[in-house]
């Protein structure tokens, strides 16, 4: 492999990375992420329904 390419593939590779990271930390760091949001309890999914024969 080329230098330049070894270059390219590092380069690649940091900035996913670095990317990954940053949206890591955003996300686990988020002030609303206390907030308990739930579905309500009125949706029906089915689940106890016999099903299709």
């Amino acid at each position: 492999m080329t230098l330049s390419g070894l270059i390219v593939m590092i380069g690649s590779y940091l900035l996913v990375a670095v990317l990954m990271i940053f949206c890591f930390f955003k996300v686990l760091t988020n002030p609303q992420s206390t907030l308990k949001e739930h579905a309500p309890l009125e949706i029906d999914t089915h689940d106890e329904d016999p099903p299709f024969d």
